[in-house]
């Protein structure tokens, strides 16, 4: 028998807000244009709000991050956009060269299909790649008043983090990696269901195992903590289920792009030192012409198996840089207690932050 906590996740994964779609029309002057091309996305929170707070999450750049964070964004008052990237959800697939160049045309055709003439941006894992192309190429999208991005575990390259296994994915062949979906798609659906590969809060670690309460709490328990717990381990179930009930090809690309399988994959630049550098000198030249100063927030997890502390570093010193952060409003935390994915669920109280200064509450 559903209960209030069930019907209320049944309820809010089934809002037509979060299953959302365009079709972009064939363009001559665009490759990936030469059909009609799908996207599939979800427009939440507050939909009448002047502010929009762009979500671009991890590696299975899922529209369904949304439903997590819908209430939370209500309560501040702003709009949620979150898009399924190329092959993932119902958006079609595009070349793997042309993934980045696609996704940044594909967003300026949702902003302006919707009038979203600004947004803040929150970014997570492989978000990280997308976001440095955006602040490159789409910069003029960020709130004039208070331009600000926030990124959560940021993805970093074997290369800098040394992390061993994801050196050995990137020396097998590519056909190889390109198998990544199938072989997660059975781990999550057969071996562990709570193991996720850098999905965010859109498995079961966005709830988390409750541990034994002590008497006096347990009696503190409440109904509606009850009910409160039943909404989130259903919403994660039908997450999950609805995830892997549309494509998720997509995310064999993804992870070629991540370990950087070809060159040029990253677009605008080789690696995150080179991107940064371009953004601070594209931000010297937007202050010199009385713009304000870009707001960079980092939020790394006490643990990160795929970054590690090395990389970590690496990427926190990119920023700290001179001729970075004397053009940039710069800052950095590293959360207690948390991981790669853990970092960005609600119980952490971090993301609640964001959304906060988003909305204009000081």
């Amino acid at each position: 028998m559903a209960t209030v906590g069930k019907n209320r996740a049944i309820e809010e994964i089934s809002l037509l807000k979060h299953h959302r779609s365009i079709v972009i029309p064939p363009d001559p002057s665009c490759e990936f244009l030469t059909d009609p091309l799908r996207v599939s996305y979800s427009l939440a929170g507050s939909l009448d709000s002047p502010r929009t707070l762009f979500i671009i999450p991890g590696m299975y750049g899922s529209r369904y991050l949304n439903t997590v964070y819908d209430r939370l964004a209500q309560e501040h008052k702003i709009r949620l956009l979150c898009l399924d990237r190329p092959g993932l959800g119902g958006s079609a697939a595009v070349p793997l060269a042309q993934r980045i160049p696609a996704w940044l045309e594909i967003v300026q055709r949702i902003f302006n299909y919707h009038g979203i003439r600004h947004v803040s941006i929150l970014s997570h894992c492989a978000g990280t790649i997308y976001l440095l192309n955006f602040l490159i190429h789409l910069r003029h999208y960020l709130d004039p008043e208070r331009p600000s991005v926030t990124l959560f575990s940021p993805w970093v390259h074997y290369d800098h983090s040394g992390v061993g296994f994801l050196r050995l994915a990137g020396m097998l062949p590519e056909n190889f990696v390109g198998k990544f979906d199938s072989i997660n798609r059975f781990v999550l659906r057969n071996i562990n269901p709570a193991l996720q590969f850098s999905a965010g809060p859109i498995s079961a670690s966005m709830t988390g195992a409750r541990p034994a309460l002590p008497s006096d709490e347990a009696r503190a328990y409440t109904a509606a903590d009850k009910e409160e717990r039943e909404y989130k381990e259903t919403l994660s179930a039908l997450v999950m289920d609805n995830l892997f009930a549309e494509s998720t090809l997509g995310a064999n690309d993804e992870a070629l792009l991540c370990l950087k399988a070809r060159e040029g994959l990253w677009n605008a630049f080789e690696d995150e030192d080179d991107a940064i550098l371009k953004i601070a000198k594209q931000e010297q030249k937007r202050q010199q012409e009385g713009h304000v100063e870009l707001e960079v927030r980092v939020f790394f997890p006490e643990k990160d198996v795929l970054c590690s502390h090395k990389g970590q570093g690496w990427f926190d010193s990119c920023w700290r840089e001179e001729e970075v952060r004397k053009y940039l409003d710069y800052r950095s935390e590293w959360v207690a207690g948390a991981d790669h994915d853990s970092v960005v669920d609600l119980e952490k109280g971090v993301v609640q932050r964001v959304f906060k200064g988003v909305s204009g509450v000081s």
